[in-house]
Parts: C-alpha cells; structure tokens; sequence
C-alpha cells in the first residue's frame, strides 16, 4: 500500500515538474504586461497629456496616447476654456472717471512646430493645474487685463472710450499676448461688454453736449459748456418766438389794410371815369359845313 502511494507521488512530481516551467512563464508575461500596460498612457478627448523625460517635453496634446519609459513622467489636466471677468476703473486724458467691464477667453497655449513647449510652461508656470485648479491662470490674465485696460484708457478721452471699444480691445490683445505666451497660455479673445462714466453729475452734463464740444479738457470745462447749452437753446427758441410773432404781426397787418386799399383803387377809377366824361369837347376855328 505504502509503494502505492510513493509511486502516485513520484508520478505526480514528474507531471509536476514538466509543467512548472509554463506556468512560470506564463505567471512572468503576467508581470511584464501589467508593467507594459501601466506605462501605457491615455488622455481623455477634453485633456491635455504630457510627456517628459529628463524635464523635456517629449509629446504633448489633447486625447493623445502614449508609452512612457521609466522615468518618464505623465502629467494631465484638462484642456476646456477659461472664462475670466474683469473691471478696469481710471481716469482717462481728461481726469474723468470711466469704468471698463468685459471678459477675457484664454486657454492652454497651443504647440506648433515652432513653439513646442507652450503646455510645458502653462504647467511650470501655474500652480494647480496638474489638479484641474485654474485659479492661477484666472487670476493671472485678470490681473494681466485689468493693468492693460488702465494704461490704454489714461491716454483715451471718454468719447473715445466709450465709441472706439475694438480700438480698445486690439491693444490689450497686443499688449498681453506676448506676455500670455511666456506664461503657456492662448489668449481666445477679449470683448468688452460695458463702458462706464463713474461721475454721474460729468455723465448728465454730457447729455447736453454737442458731438464737438465732448472733447473738453476738464469736468469743470463739460459742466460750464452743459450750463450754457441750455441757456443757448433757450436764447434761440425765444429769438424763433420773436421772428415768428413779427411775421404773424405783418401778415395780420396786411390782412387789415387789404380791403382799404381796394377800396382806394376803386374809387380813383370811379374818379377817373366821371372825369372823362366831364371833359369839354375840343374847340375849332373853322368848323366844317
């Protein structure tokens, strides 16, 4: 019984052992495609992927795919647009108070052939971003907007502020995109919704200015010109008034000396008539027989 069962042992170790090699093999392809799969990246269609080595950015984009050799390092985040608001308050040329409110678009700066880092330095320059967390960069093109709409409108008049809002627009764009580049971000665009005078009582005399006279140097020189419009106009309606009571005057004299006057030609004609038929015969020497 004993010899028995030293030969089914004996018969099962050799079965085992020819087996054990391809179950160890097969247990180390395992482990290698576990390994070759978590070096496998994928980012989603709205996210970015990066890929570094060395601290060089060796691929970038949105939903890319890719394999990262050990050392490497994958960051993610995502690739949607910021929404930024903004209100610039200054005075302008004319030490008048204006109020600028708009919305600033930015978002990852896109790699090109010639500018391959951009999403390097957008994740070098703001913090958070491997997060999600935006508010470095929203806080960054806000402070960046707000500076550029201030020293653009110190050197604008209110008139101009308020009707040349493309003009005011293209500056910032021009001023801060070179900036936004070294930063990693795109700048969409920037659209200004709402233009403000912040002195009410400056705001209402300009509503009695003409289009020429809205060029004034100082407040003071728009509340003097919005003082003598109305008395300008009041002066002008009245001397309408006058011009306008002499012409009915004269047309309602005319009227009245109408019928004298007719009646005055009438009876010089009638004078006239009986005159001619009062007058003698003319008188003659030698009458005819």
């Amino acid at each position: 019984m004993l010899d028995q069962v030293a030969a089914t042992a004996t018969l099962a170790l050799s079965r085992a052992d020819a087996w054990l090699p391809h179950v160890a093999a097969l247990i180390m392809l395992f482990v290698v495609a576990k390994i070759l799969l978590s070096r496998w990246h994928t980012s989603l269609p709205n996210e970015w992927l990066l890929y570094l080595y060395n601290g060089s950015l060796i691929q970038a984009g949105v939903g890319e795919s890719c394999f990262c050799q050990p050392g490497g390092v994958i960051v993610k985040f995502p690739s949607t647009m910021q929404e930024v608001n903004f209100t610039a308050s200054q005075a302008t040329r004319q030490r008048a108070g204006v109020a600028v409110s708009g919305k600033a678009y930015w978002s990852i700066y896109r790699p090109n052939p010639e500018d391959p880092d951009g999403p390097l330095r957008a994740f070098r320059s703001l913090a958070g971003l491997a997060g999600g967390d935006f508010t470095a960069g929203n806080e960054k093109v806000q402070t960046m907007a707000i500076s550029t709409i201030r020293g653009a409108l110190s050197n604008m008049t209110v008139v101009e502020v308020m009707t040349q809002r493309e003009t005011l627009t293209k500056r910032v764009k021009q001023d801060i995109t070179p900036v936004f580049r070294g930063w990693g971000i795109w700048l969409e665009t920037v659209e200004i919704l709402d233009v403000r005078v912040e002195s009410k009582s400056l705001f209402d005399d300009m509503q009695y200015l003409k289009t020429d006279a809205l060029d004034f140097d100082t407040k003071a020189d728009a509340h003097l010109a919005a003082e003598k419009a109305p008395i300008a106009v009041k002066t002008a309606l009245e001397g309408e008034k006058v011009s306008s009571s002499l012409a009915m005057a004269k047309k309602r004299a005319d009227a009245a000396s109408a019928p004298g006057i007719h009646e005055e030609e009438q009876s010089q004609g009638i004078h006239k008539a009986e005159l001619s038929l009062r007058r003698p015969e003319p008188y003659t020497l030698n009458p005819k027989p």
